[in-house]
């Protein structure tokens, strides 16, 4: 997720392909992240779980091997404060309020 913020991640791979084309929130997992996983400044219990933290444009989905398939990313926009989502997270895409 902050890879995406920091504009060093611009792909996100799945194994399944999306018509889905816009802004999408990012939400933040209520898993707690790998400490491998964790490159910011913050320490890592005090990132945030469970709350959309920001934006992002999926611009097109693109095939990548025989199984992959890659979600182009643009415009990423973190919120200044997290929101919490009235309704419960899903898999791939919810609508959160």
């Amino acid at each position: 997720m902050h890879r995406i913020f920091n504009r060093t991640k611009k792909v996100e791979f799945r194994t399944v392909a999306t018509k889905k084309r816009g802004t999408v929130y990012i939400y933040a997992s209520l898993n707690k992240a790998r400490k491998d996983e964790c490159k910011r400044n913050e320490p890592f219990e005090k990132l945030p779980r469970g709350v959309l933290v920001g934006t992002v444009e999926v611009v097109d989905c693109v095939k990548y091997g025989h199984r992959d398939y890659g979600y182009i990313l643009k415009n990423p926009r973190r919120f200044k404060k997290p929101l919490k989502a009235r309704k419960k997270a899903q898999p791939v895409w919810f609508i959160p309020f």
